[in-house]
C-alpha cells in the first residue's frame, strides 16, 4: 500500500498499519447510522445537515455504496463540480456540504472506520469557502453598522445615551 502510493514508511508505520483493524462499513450506512444518533440527541438542525450532504451525494454519484477509502481528492473535485454545475449550488450551499462530509470522515477516522493516511481536506475545499462565509459576514455587518460605531441610534434619531439607562 505504502509503496503503490509512493508514501514513506518505517518499520513503525508498518507495524502500526498490520495492527491497526480497520471496520469496512459503506459511506451510506455510516451516515445513516450518524444522522440517526444526531436525531436521538435531539440535534434535529445538525441531523437535517447530513441529510442534505445525503441527498446531494446520492444525486452525484447514484448510490453510496462506497467505502472512505474511496473519498479521495478526485471524489471531492468530481463532487465540487457537480454541485457547482448541475445543482447550481452557490458558496455556502457547498461550503456547508464540504464541512458537513469533513465532519462525517474526521467521525469515521474516530470510530476506526479509515485509518488516517492523507489529509484529502486540505485548504483548497474548505478554507475556501470559510474565507467567503467570513468576508461576507463582515462585509453585512458594515452595511448595517454597528450601534457602536455611530452617537446617534438610527431608528429613533436619539443619542446613544437612550440605550444606557
Amino acid at each position: 500500500d505504502f509503496k503503490a502510493s509512493e508514501r514513506d514508511y518505517t518499520l513503525h508505520t508498518l507495524v502500526d498499519k498490520a495492527s491497526n483493524k480497520v471496520v469496512r462499513q459503506t459511506v451510506g450506512e455510516y451516515l445513516s447510522e450518524y444522522i440517526e444518533r444526531q436525531r436521538q440527541e435531539n440535534r434535529i438542525g445538525n441531523a437535517m445537515t447530513f441529510v442534505h450532504l445525503q441527498t446531494a451525494m446520492i444525486r452525484c454519484f447514484g448510490s453510496l455504496d462506497f467505502y472512505f477509502i474511496d473519498i479521495d481528492t478526485e471524489f471531492l473535485k468530481k463532487l465540487e463540480t457537480w454541485l457547482r454545475t448541475k445543482a447550481h449550488y452557490s458558496d455556502n450551499s457547498i461550503g456547508i456540504r464540504f464541512r458537513s462530509l469533513r465532519t462525517l470522515y474526521n467521525q469515521a477516522v474516530a470510530d476506526n472506520l479509515v485509518n488516517i493516511t492523507l489529509l484529502i481536506f486540505s485548504l483548497l475545499y474548505t478554507n475556501k469557502y470559510s474565507n467567503y462565509n467570513t468576508l461576507q459576514k463582515k462585509q453585512n455587518r458594515n452595511k448595517i453598522g454597528i450601534l457602536g460605531d455611530s452617537s446617534v441610534c438610527a431608528s429613533c434619531s436619539f443619542s446613544r445615551s437612550c440605550w444606557a439607562d
